[in-house]
Formats: structure tokens, sequence, C-alpha cells
């Protein structure tokens, strides 16, 4: 005669293999549903500053670079202050005050727009060349502007994850 509960590892090995399978795919599903929405959101800000007047190649870098500020679209920061691009508040024109020491913004086009104004200033007060060429000199010029606190090695590894996801 059996002992009692011996049967219960036998019945319980598919079970779990079963639930370890559909994790996986469940995580699979959730992780492209977020590369898909990273991509589309990425998209729509470069479109919106290709709109405005950036370049072709200075919106593919201003787009990664809020991705990468946004944790690919999906931080507290975006979420809470309509903030696409991490800007601090320092009594921009268009942001409506401070949250958490960060700009909040009514929508994500005051955001976009108020960086484009932030750019403008930093373009007229620093020395650096009119054509952003590469994603590493539009790294250096956020970097001389005083944009990020981060070192300029990681904050540039951070975009070009972005860059590379958006754009290929």
């Amino acid at each position: 005669m059996a002992s009692r509960g011996s049967n219960t590892q036998v019945v319980f090995l598919p079970v779990l293999l079963m639930l370890v399978t559909l994790s996986a795919i469940a995580f699979w599903i959730f992780m492209h549903l977020r590369k898909m929405n990273t991509i589309n959101e990425g998209l729509s800000i470069y479109a919106g500053l290709k709109f405005i007047g950036f370049t072709d190649e200075l919106s593919k870098f201003a787009a990664a670079q809020s991705a990468h500020e946004t944790n690919g679209y999906t931080s507290k920061l975006l979420k809470d202050n309509n903030n696409a691009f991490g800007m601090k508040y320092a009594h921009q024109s268009l942001a409506k005050g401070s949250k958490n020491g960060y700009a909040y913004y009514d929508s994500l086009k005051d955001s976009i727009n108020d960086f484009v104004k932030w750019w403008i200033h930093a373009k007229s007060i620093t020395i650096f060349p009119l054509f952003v060429n590469s994603l590493e000199n539009y790294v250096k010029v956020l970097k001389k502007n005083n944009y990020f606190e981060d070192t300029e090695a990681n904050y540039l590894k951070g975009c070009q994850n972005f860059y590379k996801l958006l754009f290929g």
C-alpha cells in the first residue's frame, strides 16, 4: 500500500512546469508590449520635435534622451508630471511648478516645447557645432550645459540603448 501523499509529487511536477511556462509566456508578452509602448512613445516625441523644427538627426537624439530620462516612458516623473525630459524646475514659462524637484506640465506637448526652449537657450550660451552630428556630440552638449548629473559615459550608454531600440 502506498503511503499517503506519495502521488502528490507526481501530480505537482507537471503543474509546476505548466505554471513556470505560463509565467514565462506572460513575462515575454509584458516585455514585448512594454517595448512596443516605448517605441510608440519615442516615435511620438521624435515626430513632435520634427514638427517644431528640430532636424531629423536632432529629433532622434532628443527622443532617445527622452526615453532614457523616463526609463522607456514608464517613469513616475512622466506619468505624474508630464515631464518627458527629466527637466528640473527652474521657473520655466511652460511649467506649472515643481513636484518632487522636477517641473510638471499640463501636457506632454508643453514638456516638449519647454525642452525646445532649453535647447535654444543652451545653443545661445555655449560654443558648440551648429549641427550636432552624433549622439556622442549631443550628450557632450547636454553635459557641458549641466543638463544631467550622471557621468557622461553612463548617460551616453543609456541614450545609445534607446536610440538603437527606437531607430535601429
